[in-house]
């Protein structure tokens, strides 16, 4: 919406604001005659009508909200804007006008006083108690959300803007660093939240005020909530002198990883804001540690009594010795490592599972099942079956249920005999099989959509029983795993359902199971698939999320939650957990520890290293215009690496996504900036320099590149409402670097998502990825009329890079990398695309539909990528011995 246009009954003066959620106006209400804001959101924020329904309801209560530090809201409603589509009414919010900047601007300028800050935070504090007090939590408070009118005063704004399934989404594309850094812990882990989550976000943003900087910073969102689940905050009084030791007390409990263990209520905070004496300061902790006796204590002393004085000081400097020696013995004790060793990747391995004594594990690998005690090296074959299915161990540990086919069967490990238990009911697959230490073995089983259930079998054979039915009308919950709980002696599973996945209680519902199921749901609960489960006998519940397994307290005996759930082990999968406290698990990391740069020679075909070896992931290599050297982007910072030595030196520490080589001293980049977005800059790798601003806006900003004849700088930025679009800013090349010579402006802006331009060498023509089929694909299109366009991949194309000599252009999609002749330059035709290699075959590292994964030498259009030393992703067992606490 542009100046001038209206929405419904509000003219549009100006625009005040962006964010992920949407566009601030200021407005003029034609109706009541007065200047409002106006919170205008996409169409799609409300998508669907438990959405809206939401929405309105959360609007309605926040709108009930009257107090002098909430901003009030007037109106909400949907509407078409002056010259939109009939078809997608946007939704907003007409608001209270405050001619005032946000706190987040204040503090961009410097840290605020302590008495402003203390003062800010307690009308913050009030805002939410009287919003807490009528059960609404806000969820989202950051400094950008405070406004401080031109007296001082702080608003709290978006009381009510509901985190719709659609508009948490949209959130999430258009966040920034900033909104996450404000997140409480259980806000990361995707639990429910309550008033307690609004008060550890006033922490963050009190520790903002006051330091500066926020409590948990890092280069991207994934380092930000590693800190917010994982590490303490650095303390105030180190990080700012003068600041009492009482605020630093009080910042430290809103910021308690546990919610129960930070301010309950607003009250109490309220209280001991008032009750601060900011005079009374303590020195920086930095300071403490370098302070000795002072001269005036000295002479206090010896005016005391000589003789004490002396042996006081032995005495003091005894202890000192001591406590230094002792703390240096600490720092000399090697940090505790779990003890583990791998048994030898195993291909085709379906299932594996420790024996419940913990001294022996049997897997699936194939149509064979394997046992062998951990006191032997020998793997013992037990049995062949084309159809197994399932593995569950007997409380013995001397006998295995599995499924095979249409029938349940038990197997001596000792080779004594295979035993049918029962046939197995009509499905259309096993979820679940777990041997109760009361020998019944319990069965799950799929009919179709979420429709299943749970049969339970005697150990010593016999038809099926029908234990629990699992219905759409339980839930819409569909099993994914089975695990016994011991202590309540209940069924827990591991289940998937539309709007909350977690671990469930499955047994005929008492009071007292569905406390525990509700209790179990709630701890565990995620917008991230829960897949695998197990019991650990110390007292957790050790479950599968996204590759990783984290672990859930719960008490022995009744089996409910005891705290929060934590990562305890990063790229492993199926946990099984022995009463010894042994675990195995299916290791994927380990294979892809390392990658490996190669140049492909496209005319023989043939694949050559170049020497370079790095850890982790990386992406963006982009070669010098001399061919020698290539910059490449990892985890680990940018990485200039020479083709002929076959090294790598890190130039750059933050994670970049990189674009090309103006000249022999200018590199172009999009890092992140304070703001926490994703901006356009210029690097001098041959200097340390940082790396200078070029575009900085609301929006991110990608994929930089300057066109052949150096006026213009071309990238794509990603707008909340807009998608991604084509920009270009007019530029000057100098010794001095780049220097912008005009505004940026959308040079192609349409309904889909355009992005990863690149320049063809003559600076005609412009090569990008679009959505406007559907699916990515490559496009090129004239420049700079944009008249002509034509679409050059045949199917699925991500990520197009010219050659040098602009003959060529190569693009990949999921599976293959393409090179793309071009037939004709005047009128500009292209042949059709030829498949290089497939990526599969081998191990070219990719990640997102956006990464330019590979680039072409100039002079030779030989191709780079990098190897994964390990790309069939065949996992390893990984066994655990001796868990210390701090793996548990």
């Amino acid at each position: 919406m542009q100046p001038g246009t209206s929405i419904s009954h509000y003219h549009i003066e100006a625009e005040l604001g962006r964010g992920g959620m949407g566009i601030v106006y200021r407005a003029r209400d034609t109706k009541l005659d007065r200047t409002v804001a106006i919170k205008v959101l996409p169409s799609a924020a409300l998508a669907s009508a438990d959405d809206r329904e939401r929405f309105y309801r959360e609007a309605k209560s926040a709108a009930q909200l009257h107090h002098p530090n909430i901003v009030s809201v007037f109106e909400i409603d949907e509407a078409v804007p002056e010259g939109g589509d009939a078809a997608e009414p946007r939704p907003f919010i007409a608001m209270e006008y405050i001619a005032g900047g946000t706190l987040q601007d204040k503090i961009k300028e410097k840290p605020l006083s302590l008495p402003d800050a203390v003062k800010i935070a307690s009308q913050v504090a009030e805002a939410l108690k009287a919003a807490h007090a009528k059960d609404i939590v806000h969820r989202d408070i950051k400094s950008a959300n405070v406004m401080i009118t031109e007296d001082g005063v702080a608003k709290v704004l978006d009381f009510g803007l509901a985190k719709t399934s659609q508009s948490t989404m949209l959130t999430r594309m258009g966040s920034t660093l900033g909104t996450v850094a404000y997140m409480s812990p259980e806000q990361a882990r995707g639990q429910e939240v309550d008033g307690r989550t609004d008060l550890y976000s006033l922490g963050t943003m009190l520790y903002e005020m006051v330091a500066g900087r926020l409590p948990f910073a890092g280069e991207y969102e994934q380092a930000v909530v590693y800190g917010i689940l994982n590490e303490e905050p650095e303390p105030l009084t180190a990080v700012r002198t003068g600041v009492p030791m009482d605020l630093e007390r009080l910042v430290e409990k809103l910021l308690r990883k546990e919610a129960r263990l930070r301010y309950q209520q607003a009250d109490g905070l309220i209280a001991d804001l008032d009750a601060l004496d900011l005079n009374t300061s303590a020195p920086s902790r930095s300071a403490a540690t370098r302070s000795k006796v002072s001269p005036a204590s000295e002479t206090s002393s010896e005016a005391r009594g000589g003789s004490s004085s002396w042996k006081t000081t032995i005495a003091l400097a005894a202890a000192a010795l001591l406590i230094g020696a002792f703390g240096m013995w600490l720092a000399l004790q090697p940090p505790p490592v779990a003890p583990r060793y791998h048994i030898s990747p195993i291909e085709d391995l379906l299932e594996a599972q420790i024996s419940p004594d913990g001294n022996a594990m049997a897997w699936i690998q194939a149509d064979t099942l394997f046992y062998r005690p951990f006191s032997s090296p020998r793997s013992i074959k037990l049995y062949e079956s084309d159809s197994f299915k399932w593995l569950s161990w007997s409380h013995d540990s001397n006998s295995l249920a599995i499924v095979d086919g249409q029938e349940v069967k038990k197997i001596r490990v000792d080779g004594s005999g295979v035993f049918p238990i029962g046939p197995l009911p009509p499905s259309e697959r096993i979820q679940g099989l777990v041997w109760t230490p009361d020998n019944r073995v319990f069965v799950s089983i799929q009919y179709g959509g979420a429709n299943g259930e749970i049969f339970e079998y005697p150990s010593s054979g016999g038809e099926p029983e029908s234990f629990l039915e699992v219905r759409t009308n339980q839930g819409s919950f569909s099993v994914l795993d089975l695990e016994w709980l011991p202590g309540p002696g209940v069924l827990i599973a591991s289940t998937r359902n539309f709007s909350e996945d977690g671990i469930r209680v499955l047994k005929p519902v008492t009071d007292q199971d569905k406390a525990l199921n509700e209790a179990l749901v709630e701890a565990t609960m995620t917008s991230m698939w829960i897949e695998s489960i197990a019991y650990d006998p110390a007292g957790y519940i050790i479950f599968e999320r996204e590759g990783d397994l984290w672990q859930l307290p719960v008490d022995p005996d009744s089996g409910m939650p005891l705290g929060e759930s934590r990562v305890l082990y990063g790229g492993w999968q199926n946990p099984s957990v022995g009463s010894n406290g042994t675990m195995i698990a299916h290791d994927y990391s380990e294979p892809f520890r390392e990658v490996s740069g190669v140049l492909l020679n496209k005319e023989t075909g043939t694949v050559s290293p170049i020497g370079v070896v790095l850890e982790g992931r990386v992406m963006y290599p982009v070669f010098h215009p001399d061919g020698s050297r290539v910059i490449i982007g990892s985890l680990d910072g940018i990485k200039l690496a020479s083709i002929d030595r076959g090294d790598a030196q890190r130039i750059h520490s933050q994670f970049s996504v990189i674009s090309h080589w103006v000249n022999d001293r200018v590199l172009i980049l999009s890092d992140y900036g304070e703001d926490g977005d994703a901006d356009i800059f210029s690097l001098d790798p041959t200097s340390r320099s940082k790396p200078q601003v070029l575009i900085d806006s609301e929006d991110s900003e990608f994929f930089g590149e300057v066109s052949p004849d150096g006026s213009t700088l071309l990238y794509y930025r990603v707008d909340v409402n807009t998608g991604r679009d084509l920009w270009t800013v007019p530029i000057s090349l100098s010794d001095e670097g780049i220097q912008l010579t005009g505004e940026p402006t959308a040079w192609f802006s349409g309904p889909n998502d355009d992005a990863a331009p690149t320049w063809h060498p003559s600076g005609n023509w412009l090569a990008y990825m679009s959505n406007e089929t559907g699916r990515f694909q490559v496009y090129v299109r004239s420049y700079p009329d944009g008249r002509t366009t034509e679409l050059v991949s045949l199917g699925e194309g991500m990520a197009p890079i010219w050659s040098e000599d602009g003959r060529s252009l190569y693009y990949r999609d999921t599976d293959s990398l393409y090179v793309v002749s071009v037939a004709s330059m005047d009128p500009l035709r292209f042949r059709r695309p030829v498949s290089l290699l497939s990526l599969q075959d081998v191990g070219m590292v990719t990640s997102t539909a956006l990464e330019r994964s590979f680039a072409i030498r100039p002079g030779t259009e030989e191709v780079l990528f990098f190897q994964s030393s390990a790309a069939d992703e065949t996992p390893a067992i990984v066994v655990i011995e001796n868990r210390s606490p701090e793996y548990r």
